[in-house]
């Protein structure tokens, strides 16, 4: 389980504004963590997380870095360059969903339709 500090790691390391084994600052480390609790926040109301901030699955911290980086990167990045992250947040999400999907056990369900 990872927690929101390797979570906050992963992210900076994916818009590059930390290096491996490097510390993030004070002011970033609160930016970003600010981030990944909304994003906690929408991913328990879409139904997606079913664990708290400081136990995250290890498969979804990549799919969550991607979604945080998105949402910060107009802040540390480039015009032209942020618009990249922020079209790849829905792979993010696509990538958490695949994580907590139910796995498959061959057998069908009816589909119930309103």
């Amino acid at each position: 389980m990872a927690t929101q500090a390797d979570l906050r790691n992963a992210t900076a390391e994916f818009l590059n504004i930390r290096a491996a084994g490097e510390t993030v600052s004070s002011e970033d480390a609160e930016i970003i963590d600010n981030v990944t609790t909304r994003l906690q926040a929408e991913l328990e109301e879409k139904g997606l997380a079913h664990w708290a901030i400081s136990a995250i699955p290890d498969e979804c911290v990549h799919g969550m870095s991607v979604m945080a980086a998105a949402d910060l990167a107009p802040r540390y990045k480039r015009p032209e360059v942020a618009v990249l992250y922020v079209q790849g947040r829905s792979q993010g999400e696509r990538l958490i969903r695949e994580m907590v999907a139910a796995p498959d056990t061959g057998k069908t369900t009816a589909k119930e339709y309103f």
